[in-house]
C-alpha cells in the first residue's frame, strides 16, 4: 500500500462458514505491496453454486482490504469444454463483489469530500435501485438516455433468488450479461457501469479509456442505446430482440447477434 505494509487485525477468521485466518506474518509485519488481500478456499457449496466471496476487512474508510472466495472444488476438477473461462467469469465476479459490489459496503461508500453517500440505495413499490452519480452517467450513456431534464430512475438490484441473490446483484432483465448480474455466463462482460459505480465508492480510480481499448472483458452491449423504456417500461414494450415470450425455448440469435441461445423468462 502507499502508506506501508498492509497490516491486517487477525482479531477474528475472515469470511464465512468457518472463514480462514490470517498468517501471522499478515498480522505482526504486513502484506508489502498490497492493498487488499483475498483468502482462496475450496469448500463444499450449497446447490448448483460455483464460488461465493466476502469481504471481512475494511479500513477506516470502509473500503475492503481483506476478503475469502470460495470455490466449490467440483468445479475444480476436469473441466467440461468452456468451463475453465466459465470459472475465470466467475471469479471476476465474486472478486468484484469483494471489492465493493455487495449490499454490505454500499452503506460505506463515500462522496469525493469524504461524507457517507446518502440514499445510495433506494426502495420504492419492493423495487430496490442505486443511485450514484458516476454510474449514472455511465447508464444514460450505454442506455442512450441524453436528456438530462428526465430524472434518471436509478438502476435496478435484482429481486430475486436467495440471500446471496437477491440485492446483491444488477436486475438481469435490464443488465442482460454483464457480469454482476446473479447468472454469469462464459460471454459476461464487464461494463462501465459496474466500474463507474465501485469508482462511486471514492476508494478506485477507474482509467476507463484503458480498460475499453485493452480489455478483453470490455464490449458489454445487452440494451445498448434502447433508451429509458428500458429500464422503466414492460418487457413486451421491448424490441423483439429482447421480447420473445412467444418463442419461448426456441432457438434463435441472441439479442447482440453475436451467438446463438434460448429465450427463457427472467
Amino acid at each position: 500500500g502507499a502508506d506501508g505494509p498492509l497490516r491486517l487485525s487477525g482479531r477474528m477468521s475472515c469470511g464465512r462458514d468457518g472463514g480462514v485466518s490470517f498468517p501471522q506474518s499478515y498480522v505482526e509485519q504486513g502484506v508489502d505491496d498490497a492493498d487488499l488481500v483475498l483468502m482462496i478456499t475450496t469448500r463444499p457449496a450449497l446447490g448448483s453454486t460455483m464460488a461465493w466471496a466476502v469481504a471481512c476487512e475494511r479500513d477506516q474508510n470502509g473500503r475492503p482490504i481483506a476478503g475469502q472466495v470460495n470455490v466449490d472444488p467440483q468445479h475444480l476438477s476436469q473441466p467440461a469444454s468452456g468451463e475453465v473461462s466459465l470459472l475465470q467469469k466467475v471469479l471476476l465476479h465474486e472478486i468484484t463483489h469483494v471489492l465493493g459490489f455487495d449490499p454490505d459496503s454500499l452503506p460505506f461508500y463515500r462522496s469525493a469530500e469524504g461524507s457517507v453517500r446518502e440514499d445510495l440505495v433506494r426502495t420504492d413499490g419492493g423495487v430496490t435501485r442505486v443511485h450514484a452519480p458516476r454510474m449514472e452517467l455511465r447508464a444514460r450513456q450505454h442506455f442512450g438516455i441524453y436528456d438530462e431534464s428526465s430524472p434518471f430512475p436509478g438502476l435496478e438490484l435484482e429481486d430475486d433468488g436467495g440471500k446471496g441473490t437477491k440485492s446483491s446483484h444488477w436486475e438481469r432483465r435490464i443488465m442482460g450479461t454483464e457480469i454482476m448480474t446473479g447468472t454469469v455466463s462464459p460471454d459476461a462482460k464487464y461494463s462501465l457501469i459496474t466500474l463507474a459505480l465501485l469508482e462511486d465508492s471514492s476508494w478506485y480510480q477507474v482509467i476507463s479509456g484503458d480498460f475499453v481499448n485493452s480489455n478483453p472483458q470490455a464490449g458489454f452491449e445487452w440494451g445498448k442505446g434502447e433508451g429509458l423504456h428500458f429500464l422503466t417500461g414492460a418487457c413486451e414494450t421491448r424490441s423483439r430482440g429482447y421480447h420473445c415470450a412467444d418463442r419461448q425455448n426456441t432457438k434463435a440469435c441472441t439479442a447482440t447477434r453475436h451467438a446463438e441461445g434460448y429465450c427463457s423468462a427472467d
